[in-house]
């Protein structure tokens, strides 16, 4: 088992990064905009409680964070929440 899969067993909420490049980040590893609804689906299945929060650098694309939401909202989880950051 990987040690996010491992975490997020623990925690309440699976954090997602966008930065200023629209690079999406779930902890440590850079995923393709394309899997975030497997990758959520996966970390729900292990914690049906978990809530999903997006942080955005406010430099990024509203369209990449909306997509997010949509994409976790897909995957069964409706607890979703957005916070910006900058440099």
């Amino acid at each position: 088992v990987a040690i996010a899969d491992r975490l997020h067993r623990f925690t309440r909420s699976i954090l997602l990064t966008v930065t200023a490049d629209n690079e999406i980040w779930l902890g440590e590893r850079r995923i393709d905009a394309r899997s975030v609804r497997v990758n959520i689906e996966r970390l729900h299945a292990g914690n049906p409680e978990v809530a999903v929060v997006i942080r955005a650098h406010e430099d990024s694309d509203t369209e990449v964070f909306a997509a997010i939401a949509d994409q976790s909202r897909e995957a069964g989880v409706y607890d979703v929440s957005i916070t910006t950051f900058a440099d």
